[in-house]
């Protein structure tokens, strides 16, 4: 009884073990089943979605609000850019020389109307087309210019004309107030460019020679100028200067003030000359775009001989300029240049078939054989540019050394 009691408690314990883990194991296998259905449960998967949905309406939103955005921009900068281009095209054609005196007014001191010239200078006036004004200036017998601007706004330009008489300069000479008086108007205007007119002074220079020479042959002959005839002589008696005292005057005002002076004969010229001057100024504006943009782009230089060759930022007249530049060795005509041309048309050919020559002999005579024909028809001559001239134009572009003379080997 006690064996059988004590080998049956074993076995018992070892089945007791087994169930246990066959109870762990299908615990354990309910548990994963249990979480792999919560995972594809479709009730809890379709609550994400729907924010991810929101989401991506949201940000769809955004990006269409951002596109009209900067559609809207650039429809703003594109009008931007179409009202600067129609601000830019409508100052270049107001600018242009022939429209520009158009905008532009000139502004004439009330003691101008009344003086002899008056009638003169307003007829060039309408003549040139040129606006005016006649109002009171701090400056008697002053003119001043206004510039009407694309916004309708006015600008001022910083030069000032003085009209004087002959008689109102010199005795401005005679006081010595002629620098006092200049400088107080720098004074008031310190900006502006002054220019002085100065009407009828030849007028009064052929006066005081006459009288000159008249009182010379008084005394010559004792013979004294009747009352009446000195009385009509001297109703114009200023002191007497010479023309050298009155262009020293003028020339050290020059260099004191900085300003501009003009002698002035007749009321047509002094008419004439304003209304150039004003057509001068309205143009300023054009003329110094126009440097600016010379200065940006490559440009030829124009000389002031009449024997120059124009050549145009295309290129049109460097042909010409290069036989003309031929043309300035020694005894070297039109027919010779023009043959030397027909062969190198430009001096860069010229140079690459010095470089191609084997020795500098062979060089220095390479223009030597080219036929050079005079005249037409039977009067026809020829001949050839000879090894002389040919070694003068190998120097003059091969030669490093810029003292030696071409005629010199």
């Amino acid at each position: 009884m006690d064996l059988s009691s004590t080998e049956s408690e074993p076995e018992t314990e070892l089945e007791d073990d087994l169930d246990d883990l066959l109870l762990l194991d299908s615990y354990q296998s309910s548990c994963s089943t249990a979480s792999s259905i919560n995972t594809t449960s479709p009730t809890k998967a379709k609550k994400p979605r729907k924010v991810n949905d929101t989401e991506e309406k949201l940000k769809l939103k955004e990006e269409k609000l951002k596109l009209k955005e900067e559609k809207q921009r650039a429809l703003l900068e594109k009008a931007r850019l179409r009202e600067e281009k129609k601000k830019d095209a409508e100052a270049l054609k107001r600018s242009k020389p022939g429209e520009c005196i158009k905008y532009i007014t000139i502004l004439l001191d009330s003691n101008i109307i009344n003086c002899e010239f008056s009638a003169e200078l307003l007829m060039a006036l309408r003549t040139a087309e040129i606006q005016y004004k006649v109002e009171d200036q701090d400056i008697s017998n002053s003119a001043l210019w206004i510039r009407k601007l694309e916004d309708d706004s006015e600008k001022t330009e910083t030069h000032m004309l003085i009209l004087w008489t002959c008689s109102e300069f010199l005795d401005l000479l005679k006081l010595d107030r002629l620098d006092s008086t200049i400088q107080r108007h720098q004074n008031s205007y310190p900006e502006y460019q002054i220019t002085i007119v100065i009407f009828g002074i030849e007028e009064y220079f052929r006066f005081q020679k006459t009288l000159k020479n008249r009182q010379l042959k008084s005394k010559i002959t004792e013979e004294r100028v009747s009352a009446k005839n000195t009385k009509k002589e001297t109703q114009f008696t200023p002191p007497f200067y010479d023309l050298a005292a009155v262009e020293k005057s003028m020339i050290k005002l020059q260099l004191l003030f900085n300003l501009q002076y003009r002698f002035v004969e007749t009321s047509q010229d002094l008419g004439l000359f304003v209304a150039q001057f004003t057509k001068s100024l309205a143009e300023k504006p054009f003329k110094l775009e126009r440097c600016k943009k010379q200065e940006t782009i490559d440009w030829f230089a124009s000389a002031d001989s009449k024997e120059s060759v124009r050549v145009d930022v295309s290129g049109n007249g460097l042909l010409a300029l290069w036989q003309q530049q031929i043309c300035q060795f020694p005894n070297v005509g039109l027919d010779v240049s023009q043959s030397i041309v027909a062969e190198y048309p430009s001096p860069q050919m010229l140079i690459e078939a010095y470089d191609k020559c084997a020795n500098r002999k062979q060089a220095e005579l390479l223009l030597q054989d080219i036929p050079i024909r005079r005249s037409h028809g039977p009067l026809t001559s020829c001949r050839r540019i000879g090894p002389e001239l040919s070694k003068k134009v190998f120097l003059f572009f091969n030669n490093l050394d810029g003292t030696i003379a071409l005629s010199q080997d």
